[in-house]
């Protein structure tokens, strides 16, 4: 008897099924198109970014990230976090909600310091058909005004299909 318990408790414990979720695959979007900044910017690679663009006379930065997934739906916030880590004293300076792409997205200005120089980062972050998009706006305090007509212009254009 004690040996068909314990046949009959393998038998249930080998059938319990383990259901393991699919690993996280985030791709690049194929779906926008964008105006290309002007010069002095220069297309450069930039590990983690779809696109990038520097100012060779001030290192003003315009870059693009993209993210793309059915299992993936990360918060405004989050995506704002991930584009701010590694800067110093980080401060929000404005944060707001707006129309863009026919979604909602968040507009945010970040200061801080990057080896004791301060900086401002300005993000426009939404989602759209399963991705997210980040574009960003990276520089010197100082310089940062001077190429913010080539940031709005690039992010008034973008556009997904």
């Amino acid at each position: 008897m004690k040996r068909i318990n314990l046949l009959h408790l393998l038998i249930l414990t080998s059938c319990v099924s383990v259901q393991l979720q699919k690993p996280l695959v985030l791709e690049k979007s194929k779906y926008y198109s964008l105006v290309v900044p002007s010069k002095p910017f220069v297309r450069m690679e930039q590990t983690g970014m779809d696109q990038y663009w520097r100012n060779a006379k001030n290192a003003n930065s315009i870059s693009l990230q993209t993210a793309c997934s059915e299992n993936y739906d990360p918060s405004f916030q989050d995506l704002s976090y991930q584009n701010i880590q590694g800067i110093d004293e980080i401060k929000k300076v404005v944060e707001s909600k707006f129309d863009y792409n026919s979604r909602v997205g968040l507009k945010s200005e970040y200061e801080g310091l990057v080896d004791g120089i301060s900086v401002v980062i300005k993000l426009v972050v939404f989602k759209k058909n399963n991705c997210s998009y980040v574009i960003s706006y990276f520089g010197k305090k100082q310089s940062i005004e001077s190429d913010l007509h080539t940031f709005n212009k690039f992010v008034n254009n973008f556009r997904v299909k």
